[in-house]
């Protein structure tokens, strides 16, 4: 990188830290850009980067700082000429927003603090006085009224979006078949052989079809999942474990119980308490969570459309 590019970028965010004075004024009154008649200042831009900066001084060095910062700060900057483009057509709209909507924006904020102090200092830090905030809040609330008459309100789901969604990612809405199960599992112990293990895992398998009760067994001998607990495992959806384990235990009618199967991990015994086939949920049982992800998928949509219109017939000037 151009190290006096990178002098350049790392000047400007220091210039957080800069004493207050003239030299610090200009920077922080320097406009960066226009939109329509509205200018967007370097003091602006510093006071949503200054929180940023903070957070990732500590993760990057130097050189990874300037270059996260300079694509924060282009993203950051593009941001707040969408909000200014959304704010300035709100405003044409003559969007209102009532005091007591401010106020109470207000009493929340400062219920997240455990004293007035509190919220000052944090006020202070932040590049705010109560004046600025709430100005902010109140441009905050006529952007999400002019989102929600613009936006959200001109969304239509229909039953046939659903039906098509639903059809379409009929694979989301499978479970997979499951098996609950208990199992035992014998590790290789430090000087031991696999064989030595092997025998033993076979020895409890013997155990278990001359009648001794599996839950007993895993409890008094498993090293795995559930061994305390009778090697209970619950229910497992196939292809959730290991290949070999997976066909194995698949494989197996309720009530039955594996062969000493080897894995990675040492020797294990599967005994299939209760076995579920797949099954397709009911387009009934998930309506509301797709008719969640057609909203979301056309808010976004409809968002974008708005934003490149107001793109198109405004003026914008980056510095």
């Amino acid at each position: 990188m151009n190290k006096r590019i990178a002098f350049t970028l790392l000047t400007a965010v220091l210039a957080f830290f800069m004493p207050l004075g003239v030299s610090r004024a200009a920077v922080m009154d320097k406009v960066l850009a226009i939109v329509n008649d509205e200018p967007i200042t370097q003091s602006e831009l510093d006071r949503v980067l200054l929180p940023v900066y903070k957070q990732y001084r500590t993760q990057y060095s130097q050189q990874e700082l300037v270059l996260k910062l300079d694509e924060i700060r282009k993203n950051i900057l593009n941001q707040m000429i969408s909000d200014k483009l959304i704010l300035s057509e709100a405003k044409k709209k003559k969007i209102e927003v009532k005091p007591e909507e401010i106020e109470g924006k207000l009493k929340d904020a400062k219920k997240k603090f455990p004293s007035e102090d509190a919220f000052q200092q944090t006020l202070v830090a932040q590049g705010y006085n109560v004046t600025q905030l709430q100005q902010r809040f109140k441009e905050d609330l006529m952007k999400d009224k002019f989102i929600d008459s613009e936006i959200r309100k001109k969304i239509l789901i229909t039953p046939g979006d659903i039906n098509n969604y639903y059809n379409a990612n009929i694979d989301k809405f499978k479970v997979e078949p499951r098996a609950r199960i208990l199992g035992i599992l014998i590790k290789v112990k430090e000087g031991e052989t696999k064989e030595d293990a092997r025998n033993r895992a076979k020895s409890i398998l013997e155990k278990i079809k001359n009648g001794e009760n599996f839950s007993e067994l895993a409890t008094q001998y498993s090293e795995g999942p559930g061994g305390k607990e009778g090697g209970e495992m619950g229910y497992v959806a196939k292809g959730q474990l290991r290949k070999e384990l997976d066909d194995a235990i698949f494989s197996l009618k309720t009530e039955e119980v594996s062969d000493v199967i080897e894995s990675g991990v040492g020797y294990h015994i599967f005994k299939v308490l209760d076995k579920k086939d797949e099954v397709v949920i009911r387009i009934d049982e998930v309506y509301n969570e797709i008719r969640d992800v057609i909203y979301s998928e056309k808010a976004k949509a409809r968002f974008a459309q708005v934003l490149e219109e107001l793109r198109k017939n405004a003026y914008i000037s980056i510095k």
